[in-house]
């Protein structure tokens, strides 16, 4: 599983996280997209890859797409 992102108390992130079935992890990688929240995420099986759309910080609405290339 992977998590990016989110907001709590008007904070918005720009952290990546991956699960394993067991234990969670912070992954720290060379390019990400900005702190959002409200976005979607999804697998693309075609290209193996977990895709990023969209989502708000607290001035600009996304309409981005990235893929959380994961070392």
């Amino acid at each position: 599983m992977v998590l990016f992102g989110g907001s709590l108390d008007k904070k918005v992130f720009d952290d990546t996280w991956t699960y394993d079935g067991q234990a969670w992890g912070q992954v720290v990688t060379t390019a990400q997209p900005p702190q959002r929240s409200g976005h979607n995420m999804f697998y693309d099986p075609t290209r193996g890859r977990v895709m990023l759309f969209g989502g708000l910080d607290v001035l600009t609405f996304y309409n981005d797409m990235w893929e959380l290339v994961i070392p």
